[in-house]
């Protein structure tokens, strides 16, 4: 999955597959700067800016997408705290999808789930301390 594949660690760098090459990443970084401002919604102001800023600062599509999924998702922003999904009476196949996506993001972040304890740890390769 590419989403396995994105580091957060490097930035919006991590958000393209390993081992394309600088010339793949410029490419899509190219496409990506071209195509996602017309996919974004034109109303929202804060959307808009975000395009311009990038445009003007590295016209990198990576970059403009890393700061989109700052917006929307927890784990891209380490200032913001990802929160376990709580059930609101809806679908049960949606409940499930939130936490699969939970546990993905705390993954990204270094912190791994034991089924077997039913506790977090970091992963090998983080720093940290063992967190129960």
């Amino acid at each position: 999955m590419l989403f396995d594949a994105i580091n957060l660690n490097m930035g919006f760098e991590g958000l393209c597959p390993l081992g394309l090459g600088l010339p793949r990443y410029a490419e899509i970084a190219g496409v990506l700067m071209e195509v996602l401002p017309r996919l974004l919604p034109d109303l929202d102001s804060q959307v808009t800016s975000l395009v311009t800023v990038v445009r003007a600062e590295s016209n990198n599509g990576f970059d403009l997408l890393w700061r989109i999924l700052e917006l929307a998702v927890p784990g891209f922003d380490p200032s913001l705290q990802i929160t376990a999904p709580v059930w609101r009476d809806d679908d049960v196949f949606d409940f499930c999808l939130s936490f699969v996506l939970y546990f993905r993001l705390q993954a990204k972040k270094g912190l791994v789930h034991d089924e077997r304890t039913k506790k977090y740890h970091f992963s090998a390769g983080s720093s940290g301390p063992r967190i129960c």
